[in-house]
């Protein structure tokens, strides 16, 4: 294949914004290391395109990245990595053999960096290429933030080396590194704090944090579910527990995160609309408001119940241009009690317990269900149904479809598989790795 051309299909009149080479160098590794490397010489073009919001939020962007393939015999698929800072990524993306990658989720006006590597079929990576960085444009929703987790003040025992915050000892919440980070939000109601982190074990997993006061102990204590390398996770006070919700007013706030097991990383953090909370106030005429944040472009059925049993869809609800959603039910005033939820009519399509299962010949599990675009899932197994581990990240496809390989469980006699959505807070379970079959 010539430079310049691409095996996936590419715009017309997208400039390639810079040539990465993909070349194997010799180090101190293995031997059929060495050899692999020196046959590797192939060139890899990098290939940038921004294209429309996706369906996440109206900050959120995605970017596709496409590269030649190798012409080196042996190479089993590529990966590719993203951080928001320069050679230090927080972020890695299984692309297999394809050539291309789609990433999502990208906040307008921060600057993304990445870089490609190939691997063959014993797990063994080439070095990095060549990084190119891209900084999404367009109109930035003003009740999403993101930041650099070392754009607030730090201070020991933590440090911020490559833009990652951590401590290498075990402190308690007043003794811990300390780092302050002072935002402002434009639009009063429930947020959450979501941060890319890395939590390799459950004795360096854990930081303490809260907003507008100083964290305590044991109240204030974020324990993180085990990631794999760097992981997106939504701040909890409750050990695998629903996410924090902080009912913010507009104004200026402080995000408070002191230090508690070592080695436990902390990267860009992300504070945004608790999407679907609702808050319930009663008006003069003892009618009922219902007010949320809910996601641009989607629909949401307001329904109300008077037992928690039975539910009736009492209207329909969109966000307006700031996010913002709100519902009277008139017909509460004569009522003594009624109970409300939202149901997200962007998710109907997507049928509960719609994680498949499949056990592929290598005795690998192959795990397939629909998702909504743009999201992010994080993919998460357990043996027991108590201890979860996450496994892996995916974003759907143009079509609207996800799917995640395990060759791990072909060595476990069983194992079971639930779908996290980073968006929503929403689990799709599945089945047993031995059943071959969805819950």
């Amino acid at each position: 294949m010539q430079p310049g051309t691409f095996q996936s299909p590419v715009p017309e009149g997208v400039p390639i914004l810079e040539v990465m080479n993909l070349l194997y160098s010799s180090s101190n590794r293995p031997d059929r290391t060495v050899q692999l490397r020196q046959k590797n010489k192939a060139k890899v073009w990098f290939l940038l395109v921004a294209f429309a919001l996706c369906a996440l939020c109206p900050a959120a962007k995605a970017v596709t990245l496409a590269w030649n393939p190798s012409t080196s015999a042996g190479i089993a698929g590529y990966r590719v990595y993203e951080g928001t800072n320069s050679h230090a990524y927080n972020l890695m993306v299984n692309a297999g053999a394809s050539t291309q990658a789609s990433l999502t989720v990208l906040s307008n006006g921060l600057t993304y960096y990445f870089a490609v590597t190939a691997y063959d079929s014993f797990g063994i990576e080439s070095d990095y290429s060549a990084e190119v960085s891209y900084t999404p444009g367009g109109t930035t929703n003003p009740i999403t933030l993101v930041f650099a987790a070392d754009s607030g003040s730090i201070s020991g025992p933590f440090a911020a080396p490559n833009g990652v915050v951590s401590q290498t000892v075990l402190t308690g919440a007043t003794n811990g590194g300390r780092a302050v980070y002072n935002f402002s939000i434009s639009k009063a109601g429930p947020y959450t704090v979501s941060a890319m982190v890395n939590a390799p074990n459950n004795g360096a997993n854990s930081f303490y944090i809260n907003v507008d006061a100083e964290p305590t102990d044991p109240q204030n204590i974020w324990d993180i579910p085990v990631t794999t390398g760097f992981m997106s996770r939504t701040v909890s006070w409750t050990i695998g527990g629903a996410p924090q919700i902080f009912n913010l007013g507009a104004g200026s706030h402080q995000l408070i995160v002191r230090g508690r097991e070592p080695n436990t990383q902390l990267s860009t953090i992300t504070i945004a609309p608790a999407y679907g909370v609702l808050q319930i106030a009663r008006n003069a005429n003892r009618s009922i408001l219902l007010t949320a944040f809910g996601q641009s472009g989607h629909t949401y059925d307001v329904q109300a119940s008077t037992n928690l049993v039975d539910w009736t869809s009492l209207g329909l609800a969109a966000p307006d241009s700031s996010s913002a959603l709100s519902f009277t039910d008139a017909a509460a005033a004569s009522l003594p009690k009624r109970f409300y939820r939202l149901q997200d009519q962007g998710l109907s399509g997507v049928p509960p317990g719609g994680l498949q299962i499949v056990m592929t010949a290598s005795k690998s599990i192959l795990l397939t269900a629909p998702g909504q675009l743009g999201h992010t899932y994080d993919v998460q197994a357990s043996t027991d149904l108590a201890k979860w581990t996450s496994i892996g990240i995916i974003t759907t496809d143009p079509t609207g479809k996800l799917s995640f390989a395990d060759p791990a469980a072909a060595t476990l006699s069983m194992r079971f598989y639930r779908l996290h959505d980073h968006a929503l807070g929403i689990l799709a379970a599945g089945g047993n790795a031995g059943s071959g079959g969805g819950l």
